[in-house]
């Protein structure tokens, strides 16, 4: 069997949609390695898999949850400055990415695959270089699958340029993702792609991308083209470690609502402002119970918490959707997913990055209501939870979803596809 690495982006959200396929992987005998910074390492260690670190002299472990903190706490010139530390550090990364130390780690390893995450596009470069087959994985779907919504904000696209990048690159304020990844590809005879906008992107015909969901659920904007993207399962690790709970405080004659805007939201002015209204809207309703996450960087008791609410800084989502009639999130891919997996209708606030493009896909698959964060308030906080619990139009679109999501399991799983491209790929020259 093969030797397949994995290097995940090291935010919770995207190691824990990768843990489905790793398993899935090693049950089919195959010798499955992560690959990343130390910050990961225990984690993965403790989830039963090899790990291979890399710069741990630059980012040591506990490094990134030491930054996060950090950066909550300042603002406006003192957060500047530190970011351009970090930046600086960044780049040092890229630079002996450049010398070649991962050339020598893949060597090392002798990986038959690299399923890297989409946004460290710069390992697919190296690894084509070295002959190694590469599947990107991307943990959320592609903006250009999505149709657009008139008035609505869209997430940021792989070819959207930063303004004024070229000058907030020499201030030290953007690191230098661009321009080494066109250094890498000159080193690597990487055929790379420009966008209309100047930008280089990955060839997916080399390096198709993993969606991590059947296609019934991503491609509602359109068809893809052959071998752009291949379809998995949804990838949701039923086997996670999660975080302890007091799990005799549930009462089962209560409706449960579940609110957790997820792992990046920690710390910011909007998170606050967004877990106060939850607070607000659960005092509204004494007869339902909530559990409302606060953030592993938050604090529950910095928040006036009614009787009929749980407060954690991080919950078991998996556990609680179990036995939640709703939940409030942040529309990110995973929790949409989860969500959809455990027949959960949600009402989605999207915060960021590609989440106005899932929240997109809540109200096209009329699995939930969506609230642009500026509208947020206790009272229509309620009343969309009021919508989606009362309506079983909401619950019936997940339960349809469902369906799809469990025939995928149960046809192709995490690993088919896979191995047939790992087969495809082995058996061409490169």
């Amino acid at each position: 069997m093969a030797t397949i690495l994995i290097a995940p982006l090291p935010v919770p959200s995207h190691v824990n949609s990768s843990l489905r396929i790793a398993r899935s992987l090693q049950k089919r005998g195959h010798r499955v390695i992560y690959l990343g910074i130390p910050e990961i390492e225990e984690e993965l260690r403790a989830e039963g898999f090899e790990f291979s670190a890399v710069f741990g002299d630059i980012f040591p472990r506990g490094k990134i949850a030491e930054l996060r903190v950090t950066s909550a706490k300042l603002r406006g010139l003192r957060l500047l400055w530190f970011l351009r530390g970090q930046i600086r550090e960044i780049n040092k990364v890229f630079r002996r990415m450049v010398e070649g130390e991962l050339d020598e780690h893949f060597a090392r390893l002798r990986p038959a695959l690299l399923i890297c995450d989409e946004k460290l596009r710069h390992l697919s470069v190296i690894a084509h270089g070295l002959g190694i087959p590469v599947l990107q994985l991307n943990g959320t779907i592609p903006p250009e699958l999505i149709p657009a919504k008139p008035g609505t904000p869209r997430g940021p696209g792989r070819g959207d340029v930063i303004p004024g990048e070229k000058l907030l690159m020499a201030l030290g304020l953007v690191p230098r993702l661009n321009p080494t990844l066109v250094q890498l590809a000159r080193k690597h005879g990487y055929p790379l792609k420009t966008t209309p906008r100047g930008q280089p992107v990955l060839d997916r015909s080399l390096s198709p991308e993993l969606l991590l969901c059947p296609r019934e659920f991503a491609e509602v904007g359109g068809q893809s083209a052959p071998g752009e993207y291949l379809y998995l399962e949804p990838c949701i690790d039923l086997e996670r470690r999660e975080a302890e709970f007091p799990w005799e405080r549930l009462r089962d004659d209560r409706l449960l609502v579940l609110f957790a805007l997820g792992t990046l939201a920690d710390g910011s002015k909007l998170n606050r402002r967004l877990l106060e209204a939850g607070f607000a809207a659960a005092a509204q309703r004494p007869e339902w119970q909530f559990v409302i996450a606060v953030g592993s960087t938050g604090d529950p008791a910095a928040f006036k918490v009614p009787p009929n609410v749980i407060a954690v800084k991080v919950a078991p989502q998996l556990g609680l959707l179990r036995k939640a009639a709703v939940m409030v999130n942040h529309a990110g891919t995973n929790s949409v997913k989860e969500c959809i997996y455990f027949g959960v209708p949600m009402v989605s606030i999207p915060l960021q990055f590609d989440q106005p493009d899932i929240g997109r896909l809540v109200e096209h698959h009329g699995v939930g209501r969506t609230l642009p964060p500026p509208e947020v308030t206790a009272d229509r906080l309620i009343a969309a939870l009021e919508e989606v619990v009362r309506n079983p139009a909401y619950k019936r679109a997940c339960e349809a979803l469902r369906l799809h999501f469990l025939q995928a399991e149960a046809s192709w799983g995490a690993a088919g596809p896979i191995e047939e491209f790992l087969t495809r790929r082995t058996a061409a020259p490169l």
